[in-house]
């Protein structure tokens, strides 16, 4: 089973990183995840790698973060976000939003009854 981590609008783990945070995502649920779960996604709205923020190999090999390749208007990748990693997300049995906009990605990708 895999979890799929939808951060607030715009986030990701350089912006935590620049106010000293990062160790708050890495440690506190990046961690306790995988003792639970087999993988977990991390939608990111910033170009970056899990690679610039921990040599710890274990949480490279799996954790996957998904990240655009170049910067973007947050409102324009939350939108597209569920269509650019449509496969990923349907890989999670669950989505973990981060604030009540974290939610936006989430409610696009899901499936209309």
């Amino acid at each position: 089973m895999r979890i799929g981590l939808l951060p607030a609008l715009g986030g990701g783990i350089r912006a935590l990183a620049q106010s000293g945070q990062q160790s708050r995502l890495i440690d506190g649920y990046f961690r306790p995840y995988l003792e639970t779960f087999d993988g977990l996604l991390y939608f990111s709205y910033l170009p970056e790698s899990l690679d610039e923020f921990t040599d710890d190999t274990t949480l490279r090999e799996r954790v996957r973060v998904l990240a655009p390749s170049r910067p973007m208007a947050r409102g324009r990748r939350a939108v597209q976000m569920p269509f650019v990693h449509a496969a990923q997300m349907k890989e999670c049995s669950a989505l973990r939003v981060f604030q009540i906009t974290g939610v936006i990605p989430a409610l696009i990708a899901r499936p209309i009854p």
